[in-house]
């Protein structure tokens, strides 16, 4: 299994070959967060836009080489500071299908 950082329209941070690692990887996990950070503006650590890229691109980028193997994204969609001023997290529920 490997873990990575997703891969986004957003140039920030490392990105990984995924579909280099599809064809190599029994099983790949992406991490789906951190959209937001502990030090910077409050808000989710994903939401469900910034999700719905991940997902996307990496089924695009693995799909020719991933064929029936495993392949996950990890995700939290809340984070500090989702109420304004409280600290508190806000519950957020998506259904996918």
């Amino acid at each position: 299994m490997v873990t990575v950082f997703p891969r986004t329209a957003t140039p920030e941070g490392r990105i990984w070959d995924h579909a280099a690692l599809g064809r190599v990887a029994d099983r790949i996990r992406i991490m789906g967060y951190n959209l937001h950070r502990s030090g910077g503006d409050p808000g989710p650590l994903a939401d469900a836009r910034w999700y719905d890229d991940i997902q996307t691109r990496v089924t695009a980028h693995t799909a020719q080489a991933r064929r029936d193997r495993d392949r996950a994204v990890g995700t939290r969609l809340r984070g500090p500071g989702d109420l304004a001023g409280t600290r508190r997290p806000a519950a957020v529920t998506r259904e996918s299908g």
